[in-house]
């Protein structure tokens, strides 16, 4: 790995840390004011996994047809995509949901995080091809 792809990733890295952080945050507050009973469900962290979901699909079909180049596909993909999702904080959640016996938050949780990033990441795939 070359030096620039090293500082690429971590300046990217940043980038998606702190998008992570106000997008995630914003999208919380917002739910919650709307949604006052689920003002404790993690809407945005479900929504900054969608997203960089949606933005690896994306990155790795068009490093994968040859538009993009493998080193600015690891810069946004290892980078950014890898500091703006958090699977660890879905465990997390999950498993704080499980010990308030909401079982059916953390189940909703894990089910909407999979299937919506899955789906996210094929939308970014499908609009790249």
């Amino acid at each position: 790995m070359s030096p620039l792809e090293l500082v690429g990733i971590a300046l990217f890295g940043a980038a998606g840390a702190m998008l992570r952080h106000h997008l995630g945050g914003f999208v919380h507050e917002s739910a919650a004011r709307a949604l006052a009973s689920e003002r404790h469900f993690p809407f945005g962290t479900l929504a900054v996994n969608v997203f960089g979901s949606f933005v690896l699909g994306l990155v790795g079909s068009l490093a994968m047809g040859g538009t993009m180049s493998p080193v600015l596909a690891s810069v946004l993909g290892n980078g950014f995509c890898g500091a703006v999702t958090t699977f660890s904080t879905v465990a997390v959640d999950a498993e704080r949901f499980l010990a308030d016996r909401r079982v059916v938050h953390a189940v909703a949780d894990l089910l909407l995080t999979v299937l919506a990033g899955v789906g996210a990441a094929w939308i970014g795939m499908s609009i790249a091809a």
